[in-house]
């Protein structure tokens, strides 16, 4: 299983977001991947069919998402 945050360039969301999982990312627990520069995101986000980022998944151990979790702001709770 890893974790797969997917963004674009130029996205304000995804910036936000990232920011705020960057120590997640540096150590490695969270793979980043740009839908507009990385064909493997480009094509999960057409596959499962994600119109909108940044989505933040649990990708199995054969390629495929099995989960999304949430990403809210800071003002969100659950």
């Amino acid at each position: 299983m890893r974790l797969v945050f997917l963004t674009t360039t130029d996205c304000p969301p995804c910036s936000e977001a990232k920011k705020e999982i960057q120590p997640h990312i540096d150590s490695g627990e969270i793979e980043v991947l740009d839908i507009q520069t990385n064909d493997y995101a480009a094509d999960l986000a057409a596959k499962h069919g994600f119109y909108s980022v940044p989505k933040l998944l649990v990708i199995d151990k054969n390629g495929v998402p099995f989960a999304e979790l949430p990403i809210l702001d800071k003002e969100q709770t659950l």
